[in-house]
């Protein structure tokens, strides 16, 4: 599921972003995700074998 902010209208399901470093508004905040990254690294949750969680800021 898409979580950053994407174009209005797009019928791409919400890939195309708009802005890499704000999260779609009805889910939160960059500061919610930047959370939701800790938690889960705390939690030992990563990202597709990296090893951490990345959330740009």
């Amino acid at each position: 599921m898409p979580l950053l902010d994407s174009p209005e209208g797009r019928s791409d399901g919400g890939y195309a972003v708009s802005d890499f470093r704000k999260v779609k508004p009805e889910l939160g905040s960059m500061e919610d995700l930047e959370c939701l990254a800790e938690d889960c690294h705390g939690r030992g949750i990563s990202d597709h074998g990296t090893g951490k969680l990345y959330v740009a800021s």
